[in-house]
């Protein structure tokens, strides 16, 4: 009660998650939305497709490796940062019929 969405951390729980609201007669999304982290393959094939946030590893790749280069070559001494766009892969589950980002 008074819940109406579960953002998970990952699509296993996410997928964990539906299966259980599915067994105890929670509508989803009618009744509560549901959105993983990770966007893996199988997340397209749930039913509801499972809404997803993908996390773009090539680009978390690139710039790790990045970072990884200039402390080789720089001494880089600061606290590294990285900031990777990500992107909201919108299915079934969350209720939306179009991206909300």
């Amino acid at each position: 009660d008074g819940v109406d969405g579960v953002l998970a951390s990952n699509d296993y729980l996410a997928a964990k998650v539906i299966k259980h609201l599915f067994q105890n007669g929670v509508d989803v999304p009618g009744d509560v939305a549901v959105i993983g982290y990770d966007n893996l393959e199988f997340a397209e094939s749930l039913m509801p497709g499972l809404t997803s946030v993908s996390q773009e590893t090539d680009a978390v790749a690139a710039a790790t490796v990045d970072l990884l280069f200039r402390k080789i070559n720089d001494g880089y001494r600061d606290r590294p940062h990285l900031r990777v766009d990500q992107k909201l892969i919108v299915r079934e589950s969350c209720g939306c019929k179009s991206p909300i980002i």
